[in-house]
């Protein structure tokens, strides 16, 4: 976690926010806002912690909207529970009909096994290879900072072991002797 000192809240929405809670005709010092700013700082912070020891009470390892109206009750805030309570029930209703996203791995939803999905990626690397080679002007052109691409022939098609994330990649070999190792997105 972070120092204290480095937590803050964007000023400048907290300063909108008293400015647009107080009557027009009543200004804030810059004192009054910083207090202010810190004030809610500290809030969040006990309404977190708060939150987190009931959460740890229940044996949940995520703090839940309800833990969040509970520590509000708990810190004697009743007054508000209601009203949270309110503004969660409305969350959740439209979250429940908010469409769902498409899934977050396509691949493995995709009903093509390892191997086929494999063997797409090689016809994909080979496609772009043959392109690359049959056309080296016009990458040049399209590219002018890189005069040419002459390791592109020797683009690796056999996995490798990534030893930094244990996953299987594919090794390309780039300009200066240097190389990409480029993840396996099949896995």
């Amino acid at each position: 976690m972070a120092d204290k000192e480095d937590l803050s809240l964007p000023k400048a929405t907290v300063n909108k926010l008293i400015k647009e809670s107080l009557p027009k005709d009543v200004k804030c010092n810059a004192q009054s806002q910083e207090l202010i700013l810190q004030c809610c700082l500290e809030f969040l912070q006990l309404l977190s912690s708060e939150a987190n020891d009931i959460c740890s009470q229940k044996n949940k390892k995520m703090i839940s909207g309800e833990h969040v109206v509970e520590a509000v009750k708990k810190l004697g805030f009743n007054d508000y529970a209601p009203h949270l309570q309110q503004i969660l029930e409305e969350h959740k209703r439209s979250e429940a009909v908010r469409p769902k996203s498409e899934s977050k791995n396509k691949l493995r939803n995709s009903g093509l096994t390892h191997e086929e999905l494999l063997k797409q990626q090689h016809e994909l690397f080979a496609l772009a290879k043959s392109a690359v080679q049959s056309s080296p002007a016009q990458t040049t052109q399209t590219i002018p900072s890189i005069p040419s691409i002459p390791n592109i022939a020797n683009i690796s098609s056999m996995p490798s072991l990534n030893a930094n994330a244990g996953m299987p990649s594919f090794n390309v070999p780039l300009l200066n002797n240097q190389s990409l190792n480029m993840p396996d997105l099949t896995q």
